[in-house]
């Protein structure tokens, strides 16, 4: 039965789909370089950024704070010149970040200020304390 169905349909030319050998031009509106000049002419007349990147974000203590986060992850992972206890104590300084402990915005923004305070008190120390020959 599908035998005799197919063969009727090929030959048959009613069952033929003769739209496919018609070739059809349709033109185009506008074309590519159109689009774009007034997608470019709109976006300087509204007086937007080419990509706004983090110059649409408030910097906020948070958003500090996961930036350097990131950034001290990064360089501890690419530091190559640390010996292993150090490697093995810097492995658990971040593990509280990590686990989403300290998440509320009252503790976030006391351990943020308490960071930033270290990080002043310690590279002070590093600048001013440390004497040469005692490296």
């Amino acid at each position: 039965m599908a035998l005799l169905i197919r063969s009727v349909a090929r030959s048959s030319c009613l069952l033929k789909q003769t739209s496919m050998m018609v070739p059809k031009r349709s033109n185009m509106a506008t074309t590519a370089y159109e689009e774009m000049s007034t997608f470019w002419a709109r976006n300087r007349k509204l007086n937007r950024p080419l990509s706004p990147f983090l110059t649409v974000y408030k910097p906020h203590l948070a958003m500090m704070t996961s930036l350097t986060h990131r950034v001290t992850g990064v360089a501890m992972q690419n530091s190559s010149q640390l010996d292993s206890l150090s490697l093995f104590i810097f492995f658990f300084f971040f593990q509280a970040w990590d686990a989403g402990y300290g998440f509320s915005l009252k503790t976030l923004y006391k351990s943020g200020y308490f960071v930033m305070a270290l990080t002043a008190v310690v590279t002070t120390y590093f600048v001013f304390g440390v004497k040469c020959n005692a490296l």
